[in-house]
């Protein structure tokens, strides 16, 4: 017995053994109980594996289904790969309301920019397939400052505990479709931590683009969980960004 053990398939875990049965958060490799690599923000590391979506995410980089007395809650898991190898995890709580392009906000289907590297998506089953986050944000960001856009910007600007500006994004329109899916679990968890509830009415803008004049939002009572035409991008929406790891 030893670190990271929960017992095996003798008197002790250890090289002689082809597998042992390992402790939560170690993983039989090399011949011992190697401790899990704690999740790296912007990174798939390997660590999603550990954790589901509704689990919830501290400041320190590790998750739980249950709340941990002594750690900081920071975001609750939205969105897990097929594979399991990535996963993205959502503020607590909103942190306000932004138009997506202040230019829509002053001219109604006015100049606003269908920027040219944001693949453009005409439909709700397609936005449901984008789950670029992270990429989506970095590429509004890099078009415009956070006057012309200021929900990329506020998504990208927030920080917690663990976290810096830079780890946070705007969620792309395909986690909306996860959370849709999730509903329940991923409330039960909010509640747990003292976070914010996600209605089937709320209205979160997504970094996922229409056209020129548009982009998506989350409506959770809809198909895929999107609203099922494109919103102005000067309309106001809340904002709650994910973190990818």
């Amino acid at each position: 017995t030893g670190t990271g053990y929960a017992g095996g398939s003798g008197t002790s875990c250890n090289g002689k053994y082809k597998s042992c049965n390992c402790a939560s958060g170690y993983e039989w490799k090399d011949g011992i109980c190697k401790e899990d690599p704690k999740a790296e923000w912007g990174k798939c590391n390997g660590y999603a594996k550990n954790c589901n979506i509704g689990d919830i995410v501290y400041s320190d980089g590790t998750c739980s289904v249950q709340r941990i007395s002594g750690k900081t809650p920071i975001a609750v898991v939205v969105y897990k790969s097929a594979d399991g190898k990535c996963a993205q995890a959502m503020a607590l709580n909103s942190i306000g309301a932004r138009v997506w392009d202040s230019v829509g906000s002053m001219e109604w289907n006015g100049s606003t920019t269908d920027i040219s590297e944001l693949k453009n998506y005409t439909s709700s089953l397609a936005a449901s397939q984008d789950l670029k986050s992270c990429e989506n944000t970095k590429i509004i960001t890099a078009d415009g400052d956070k006057n012309r856009y200021p929900a990329a910007w506020a998504a990208k600007e927030y920080s917690t505990e663990g976290t810096e500006a830079g780890d946070w994004c705007l969620p792309a329109a395909g986690i909306m479709t996860s959370i849709k899916n999730n509903i329940s679990t991923i409330n039960t968890s909010f509640i747990s931590v003292d976070g914010g509830q996600l209605k089937l009415s709320s209205y979160l803008w997504s970094s996922s683009e229409y056209d020129n004049n548009g982009a998506w939002y989350s409506s959770f009572s809809s198909e895929y969980g999107l609203n099922d035409f494109y919103n102005d991008k000067g309309n106001s929406q809340e904002i709650w960004p994910v973190l990818e790891f």
